[in-house]
């Protein structure tokens, strides 16, 4: 028994003499700022790039918000918007407050704002060679007192009159026409026609929503336009030029077909597409699919010229995309739906026996998926894309 009550007290004594060293440890680490400098790095450090996440949220916010402003309407386009700033504190969920260190807007290429900066950390990166529309919105930290630095838990006490730091983040947003694009409408207009239309500078129509949207109108009827099948003695007639192979519009106005698969035409603006001869849509195209467009936004090709041939051997090419509301259309057959905005077959003829075929609806702006590419004329059908 004794034997046992002695191993006892020396078990006892070790862990003692065990809690002393650390002790002693934590003092000479303490002393040496060793765990303070831990700390700063893991806590400090950690909240700086906390801090930044958040900075770079709410840039991206109000760049994007900006980009799509300039593309809407050009009185929006500006780098005193209001709804920056409160977007940018909206998408700071730390503290709901960050600082608007800057905003440029470039805009045909010419820049206004605060563009530019000095390579820092909190810049944008170079943007590519020939983008010429974009915006930068840049963040900085401001705290819910008001403070532009994020204050210090542990850094101050190892660095004398160190009280913080300020983060920033930049976001750059492009914007322009779509190189290539898909459409539910397998037809092209003409280029001519379509400038005679929205006019220079363009009057598009309001943005959508349009019926059947609940309490939503369709905008002012004078937007509405009917336009005709490879037409040359109808509504533009003389307006639109005639020419060679090549040349801009050698079809008088209107619109034509192209070769599609399932109802829907993919072309892009580096290629020629192959016409579909008729005056209807191809055999691959049914009333019925056709008409789910009725009433809806598609994005129309516009041409630019052709090869001078007609009907299987005939071809388009692309200039760019423009955003059409599709009102009404007669094309012959079960092909044929009334005017939204009038009630009347668009063609202004008895539709039992009048030769004539024409689709009716208005331009308007739509907004491309931010996976499209950048690189065609902007026509009203915009890609917006984080470019840094």
């Amino acid at each position: 028994m004794p034997r046992m009550t002695l191993m006892r007290w020396v078990r006892r004594a070790g862990a003692r003499e065990d809690a002393g060293a650390v002790a002693v440890l934590v003092v000479v680490l303490l002393a040496g700022g060793v765990l303070l400098g831990m700390a700063a790095l893991t806590i400090d450090v950690g909240s700086l790039y906390g801090e930044r996440r958040q900075l770079q949220n709410s840039a991206d916010a109000g760049a994007l918000s900006l980009a799509q402003d300039c593309v809407a309407q050009a009185a929006a386009c500006t780098t005193t918007g209001a709804s920056i700033t409160g977007l940018v504190n909206s998408n700071d969920t730390s503290d709901g407050t960050s600082a608007v260190a800057g905003v440029c807007i470039r805009t045909g290429g010419v820049s206004t704002g605060l563009c530019g900066g000095g390579g820092g950390l909190a810049d944008c990166p170079a943007p590519p060679a020939g983008m010429d529309n974009y915006v930068e919105v840049r963040t900085s930290t401001r705290t819910s007192s008001g403070g532009t630095l994020l204050p210090p838990v542990f850094a101050q006490a190892i660095v004398n009159g160190y009280s913080g730091t300020r983060v920033g983040a930049c976001t750059r947003v492009a914007w322009g026409g779509p190189r290539g694009l898909s459409s539910a409408v397998p037809l092209t207009i003409s280029n001519c026609e379509f400038q005679h239309y929205v006019g220079n500078p363009p009057n598009f129509a309001p943005p959508p929503p349009y019926p059947p949207t609940p309490g939503a109108t369709w905008p002012a009827a004078s937007y509405e336009h009917v336009i005709f099948f490879h037409d040359t003695t109808e509504a533009l007639a003389g307006s639109c030029p005639t020419g060679q192979a090549g040349s801009d519009d050698p079809i008088s106005g209107g619109f034509g077909w192209l070769e599609s698969t399932n109802c829907v035409a993919s072309s892009d603006i580096v290629n020629w597409f192959d016409a579909s001869p008729g005056t209807s849509p191809g055999s691959d195209c049914r009333a019925a699919e056709f008409a789910s467009s009725y009433g809806q936004l598609v994005d129309i090709p516009i041409y630019d010229g052709t090869n001078g041939l007609n009907g299987a051997n005939g071809k388009y090419h692309m200039r760019g995309y423009a955003a059409f509301v599709l009102t009404g259309y007669y094309l012959g057959g079960s092909y044929k739906k009334p005017s939204l905005m009038t009630g009347q077959l668009p063609c202004g003829q008895t539709p039992t026996t009048g030769s004539q075929r024409c689709i009716s609806g208005f331009f308007t702006h739509d907004l491309t998926p931010t996976s499209g590419v950048i690189g065609g004329a902007f026509l009203g059908v915009p890609v917006i894309q984080m470019i840094g």
